[in-house]
């Protein structure tokens, strides 16, 4: 096994041993540093990245302000209600943490059932988008 270098437990106060038990981990450090990897992977794997963002102008009008997706998680089907202020088309996908497309269709109805009971237990991220905006939320399947 590889050893960290002698002096490295007294410059980080995040520095655990085997002896560590639950009770005195710093959870609040790991919990932040697990929502940074998830970002990161999600980031590289093409499931949000910086080019999706734009200044919106004032004048412009978002067509959907939102989603809910329910239940999560989920095991046999998942529902996905628009809250748009208007009709709202554009493409709903289901991607990976890889960010590999697994299901997609066109949606122009505020609320849509999709099947997922064949799907692999994990992580997934629903997209919805359009030419104006795109919205992405996270769902577990078990």
């Amino acid at each position: 096994m590889v050893s960290d270098a002698a002096g490295f437990s007294e410059l980080s106060p995040f520095y655990h041993t085997s002896n560590d038990r639950v009770s005195t981990l710093h959870l609040s450090f790991y919990y932040r540093m697990t929502r940074f990897l998830m970002g990161l992977t999600a980031s590289k794997a093409g499931v949000i990245s910086n080019s999706n963002c734009s200044v919106i102008n004032s004048s412009q009008n978002l067509l959907l302000d939102n989603m809910e997706v329910y239940p999560n998680p989920a095991s046999q089907n998942i529902h996905i209600k628009l809250l748009a202020q208007q009709q709202f088309n554009g493409t709903l996908q289901i991607l990976t943490s890889t960010g590999n497309i697994v299901y997609q269709e066109e949606v122009n109805q505020k609320l849509t059932t999709i099947d997922i009971s064949l799907f692999s237990k994990g992580i997934y991220f629903i997209k919805i988008q359009n030419e104006h905006q795109s919205l992405v939320k996270k769902i577990s399947i078990i």
